[in-house]
């Protein structure tokens, strides 16, 4: 093996590379993970850098619980004809172990919109905050968040993610969260650079989107906002997306 194939540096360029191959042009494309994923089962030397490739960008949560061996069932819905993931059974301190092996590598997080066209169960993500250890936390290296998920019985999940190591988040001015996440963001990601906010209404209903961010702005959610970037040194972009 060249000397150079042993920087780490050189290998996360080259394996970087190797996710646009398979787009051709079409940046909109989803990335081709097949390539890099038989990169890491080459050789040891080889597998810690392309699987922090793999890893950091994830746009469902998905991936890190099919990384646990025999833990999720998939199957498909023949009223809904969506694919349906099923576990049944209990995350063991051994699953655990391999979740975290997978999740200490993600960089940029999106929960919800992937994993509801999937029909992913929100158990899930309750017992992932059941396991979670404060002192080992599972994302340890997560800067950018996508919060997409309405369901309230997940957001305890998005306090917990909501971590020191947070520069970007995006997440939904719906009446669910109310004004306490909102105003807790200054302690629990001192270093957000960028906050986006959409309505739960999306790109599907523009009308409730926009019915969404004006309601909160005229209501606690908004004088909480207003004093959100003086709280926040580190506050460079701040983001309302109205479609019309």
């Amino acid at each position: 093996m060249h000397p150079c194939l042993k920087l780490q540096e050189i290998l996360r360029i080259i394996f970087e590379y190797s996710l646009l191959i398979g787009k051709a042009g079409n940046h909109d494309a989803p990335n081709d993970t097949s390539t890099l994923a038989g990169i890491a089962r080459t050789c040891r030397t080889f597998q810690d850098p392309a699987l922090d490739v793999l890893y950091a960008n994830l746009g469902s949560i998905e991936p890190l619980f099919f990384c646990i061996p025999n833990f999720i069932v998939t199957c498909k819905n023949h009223y809904s004809r969506r694919r349906e993931h099923v576990s049944g059974r209990q995350m063991t301190r051994k699953d655990w172990k391999f979740f975290l092996r997978y999740s200490s590598r993600v960089c940029a997080l999106d929960v919800g919109e992937d994993d509801k066209r999937s029909a992913f169960p929100v158990r899930l993500y309750q017992e992932l905050c059941s396991k979670w250890d404060p002192s080992n936390p599972p994302f340890p290296r997560l800067r950018r968040l996508v919060w997409q998920e309405l369901c309230q019985e997940a957001f305890p999940l998005l306090r917990l993610l909501l971590t020191p190591s947070i520069t970007g988040l995006s997440i939904p001015f719906a009446y669910q969260l109310q004004a306490s996440i909102i105003s807790d963001l200054p302690s629990l990601c001192p270093n957000l650079k960028k906050l986006q906010f959409w309505g739960s209404g999306g790109k599907s209903n523009p009308r409730k989107d926009m019915s969404d961010i004006s309601d909160h702005l005229c209501a606690d959610s908004g004088r909480v906002l207003k004093h959100l970037v003086a709280r926040v040194s580190s506050m460079k972009e701040q983001r309302l997306p109205l479609r019309v």
